[in-house]
């Protein structure tokens, strides 16, 4: 899946790289973003910035992706995004 918004008159790209393991991992500009549903009675789907390493390990088991998913939050909460 490939989505193009226009922002400030900037094309900005996010390609699809993977999606399984309950999430998927996102490429644009050359960032990588993991995106799953951290809700628990309601649906909140989230969004964070992973390293390329851990794009490519969330990709190797669900065990790994759960890792990053968790490893993403920590950084977030640490950071109060």
């Amino acid at each position: 899946m490939i989505r193009i918004q226009r922002v400030a008159k900037v094309l900005v790209m996010e390609i699809m790289i993977f999606s399984g393991y309950g999430m998927f991992i996102t490429e644009e500009n050359g960032k990588y973003y993991i995106n799953f549903d951290e809700g628990g009675i309601s649906i909140k789907d989230i969004r964070y910035e992973i390293s390329e390493q851990e794009a490519i390990k969330a990709r190797q088991s669900g065990l790994d992706a759960y890792e990053v998913m968790l490893r993403s939050q920590s950084r977030a909460r640490k950071c109060n995004l």
